[in-house]
This record gives C-alpha cells, structure tokens and sequence, in this order.
C-alpha cells in the first residue's frame, strides 16, 4: 500500500470515531497483510491526541495464522479510554451504537520497572518476568464500521485493533505462585451467563501476549514505561454488546469488575 492510501484510511477511521459516525464500508483498499494494517495504524495514533498507556492484545483464528506469520494482532489502549473499577457497578463504557461492539473478560498484565528499552528479542519466560502485577478487566472493543471484524485481522489492525475502552479491576493475589491455566472467570451481559473460561483458552496463555507486545512495540518504536497495561485476550469469547447493556465479569474469588455500555457520543478536538 503506497503513503496515500495508508494516510487516507487512517484519516477516515480517526474521523469517524472522533465524530462518531458510522461507516458503511471499509474506508479504502482493505489491507491484505499485517505490516500494512500497523502502518495504517501507526498513522492513525499519530493523529490521535493522546498518550498510550497501554495496549490490547487478540488472537488470530488458527485457520488464519499461517497466512498473517502471527498467532496475535495488537492495538494500542489510549490514556482516556481507561478507567478503574471502583464499585459494584463500574464505569459508563462508550460503544458505537449501529457498528462493530463487544465486550471482553480479561486478565491484564501491568510491567514493572525490568523492561530494557532496547531488548529486541524476548522468550516467554522473560516476559512473565516483566509482569509486576496481574489484575482483573473488562475490554470493550469496537469500531465505527460494522463489519470490521469480517474484513480480516489486518483491517482489524488498521483500526487500532478495534480499540474500545479498558476497565480494570483488582489485583490477583499470590497469582505468580499459582496455575494460571487454573483461574476461572465468567462474562454475564445483563445478568445472563454469555461465557466461562479463563487463561488456559489463550494459546500459549498470559505470556505470549506479554511477549508479542514486548516485541511488536520495540519494532515499531513505541516506548513501553513501567505500569504499561496490556490486555492479554478474550478469555470467554468475544460478546456482543450495546448501549444500556449492565457488564459484569466474575473472577471467582480473586472478585469481579463490571460495566455499563454507552453510545459513543463525539469527542471534542484536544
């Protein structure tokens, strides 16, 4: 893909996600491979005004990893899209109301202070070691183009990897001393069970998530700073969502983080 069409698209999904405004096609030429869709990305967080503070992870369906070369896609989490759980009842979580919208149950991976900043190459013992605190989420994911998630995972990459918003819960005690394939949680969307399941249903678990991030962001040149969140993927399926929706995702007993989703309303220029 050549400069005009990665900034043509990169325009088009920041300013219908800025207005709100929905799509009714992909808005270019669909990109075929990953390294294109990162590209598109990149040029779309260039022109959104805000920081990062941390980054999503998703798994690529088997059937399509040989095509992609990866098992993971990623997109970035902004500053202003995360918020703590601090009650019952959670924070208000926007969503575009008529476009792609779901809810995720997530573990959430917090760096400590041992990132070397040039370290290119990481086994996924290393990234474990990385991890200074796991913690409790909700990932609301979505995109002003209805049909995002069918278009393939480099259009998903392209707009910022479906990038919702992050609610994060509490810490899991003593969880580098436990199994983790052993942790339990499930998603209820208006108090109906919509899925159960845990790290065991993320192909090579919480630390190959850990490692494509550590990777990815060194390659493309975005600095990750100790307390990074990275969300390490849909641990009980991926569940439609829309506005009035009450979120709850119940951990067992390491406790629970819930939500409620919103219709995304537009966001004023920084």
């Amino acid at each position: 893909m050549n400069a005009d069409e990665i900034s043509g698209i990169a325009d088009a999904f920041v300013h219908a996600r800025r207005t709100a405004c929905i799509l009714d096609a992909y808005p270019g030429k669909i990109p075929e491979s990953l390294d294109d869709g990162y590209r598109i990305q990149d040029a779309a967080i260039a022109l959104w005004q805000d920081t990062i503070g941390g980054w999503k992870v998703g798994q690529i369906r088997v059937e399509h990893r040989a095509r992609f070369g990866s098992d993971r896609i990623l997109g970035p989490l902004f500053r202003q899209h995360i918020f703590e759980c601090t009650d019952s009842s959670g924070p208000e979580m926007p969503l575009f109301e008529g476009g792609f919208a779901v809810i995720e149950a997530e573990y959430i991976a917090v760096l400590g202070d041992n990132v070397p900043p040039g370290k290119a190459e990481w086994t996924l013992d290393e990234s474990m070691d990385a991890i200074a605190d796991l913690r409790l989420g909700i990932e609301t994911a979505g995109s002003p183009l209805p049909a995002l998630n069918k278009r393939g995972a480099a259009a998903v990459v392209s707009d910022f990897g479906a990038h919702g918003g992050l609610v994060v819960g509490g810490s899991i005690d003593g969880w580098r001393e436990r199994d983790l394939d052993s942790l339990e949680c499930e998603a209820f969307i208006n108090e109906k069970s919509v899925g159960r399941g845990g790290p065991r249903n993320l192909n090579d678990g919480v630390a190959r998530s850990v490692q494509a991030i550590l990777q990815a962001t060194h390659q493309r040149g975005h600095p990750l700073t100790p307390g990074s969140l990275i969300t390490t993927g849909a641990t009980t399926g991926v569940h439609a969502a829309r506005p009035g929706d009450q979120i709850r995702v119940d951990f067992g007993g390491d406790g629970s983080v819930a939500c409620t989703i919103t219709a995304a309303t537009p966001e004023e220029e920084g």
